[in-house]
């Protein structure tokens, strides 16, 4: 019987992870200054210091639409953790780089790395001239 709750709460579980992370693609697809930003090369915007590294992937992975929240307010942190984590699980990569392209712009130099990454799988490194 145990089995069987688990089971359900498993599938709950991963059916609402889904749903967030929908929902986390909506506002990004639906806000234009991140389409403005992937449209950018993070040397137009890199950081001259940079903001202390906190890794957030797991509060993120179970709270994602509070996650981009964070990330807009302006927490460099929350948008890299967001970006690292929606790696690979949404269709393209867009909003991946979209939010790396915020976090660098915010201060975490580390997402201007990933996103000068992004930009050379994705266009070639002509895309960095």
């Amino acid at each position: 019987m145990k089995s069987v709750f688990l089971l359900i709460f498993l599938s709950i579980n991963a059916h609402a992870e889904k749903s967030n992370l929908n929902d986390v693609v909506n506002k990004i697809k639906s806000d234009k200054s991140y389409t403005v930003l992937s449209t950018q090369c993070p040397t137009e915007f890199f950081p001259e210091s940079g903001v202390l590294y906190k890794n957030h992937i797991d509060y993120c992975s179970t709270n994602p639409n509070s996650c981009l929240k964070l990330c807009n307010d302006g927490d460099a942190n929350y948008c890299l953790s967001l970006a690292n984590y929606t790696q690979g699980k949404t269709e393209g990569e867009y909003y991946s780089e979209a939010l790396f392209s915020k976090s660098c712009k915010l201060g975490q130099v580390s997402a201007c790395t990933n996103r000068a990454s992004g930009l050379i799988k994705y266009n070639g490194d002509s895309s960095l001239i």
